[in-house]
């Protein structure tokens, strides 16, 4: 899937690390004011989300607020209290990634593949600049619980494919990380009207 060349825009794929180091940068820049906590769950009162608890060490505290944005990523604290729902495993993905180099200048263009061995599921290729890519493989919970391949044996038959092959040769994946995304959306029961962000 080649990204848009032919508007007049910046683009590109920049490490989770990086953008959220961004984010963070630019809001205390304009105000914000950051602290490190573990985000405990919501305060609600009324029926409406007015706050969250939060450990900071080995302190809980309170915050209080008008707004709440619950940015607390895929498997989130916030909707997880408001919730009466169990998400199924049906309904989440289980996908590993990391890094590797490549041995040839890689063009802009992302890969997203639809291997016979990981069904249903995908596997990616980012390229991050000219010789690095982001790679992985993603399944389907309830699927991958019952087969008998690990997500590193999915991201290896991906390796040997002809089209990786020819871009990183020998290099060796990197920084590998695993985690569950959602793939439908929980429904909450108060209304949010205050912050709470934490990964």
């Amino acid at each position: 899937m080649p990204l848009t060349h032919n508007l007049e825009i910046n683009h590109g794929i920049v490490s989770r690390y990086v953008f959220d180091h961004e984010i963070l940068k630019h809001a205390v820049a304009s105000g914000a004011e950051f602290c490190k906590a573990s985000v405990q769950g919501p305060i609600v009162e009324n029926g409406k989300v007015v706050g969250v608890t939060a450990k900071m060490g080995k302190e809980v505290v309170e915050y209080h607020s008008k707004v709440v944005i619950a940015a607390d990523g895929a498997t989130s604290v916030i909707a997880r209290a408001l919730s009466n729902l169990q998400r199924s495993d049906k309904d989440k993905v289980i996908a590993l990634r990391g890094y590797i180099e490549s041995d040839v200048d890689l063009d802009q263009t992302i890969d997203l593949v639809f291997l016979n061995e990981v069904q249903p599921g995908y596997a990616w290729f980012f390229p991050m600049n000219k010789r690095l890519a982001n790679i992985g493989v993603g399944i389907r919970v309830d699927i991958y619980n019952h087969q008998d391949k690990t997500l590193q044996d999915m991201l290896n038959i991906y390796l040997k494919s002809p089209e990786i092959q020819s871009r990183v040769g020998d290099h060796k994946v990197t920084d590998i990380r695993t985690w569950q995304l959602p793939i439908n959306h929980y429904r909450t029961a108060a209304c949010f009207r205050w912050g709470a962000i934490g990964w």
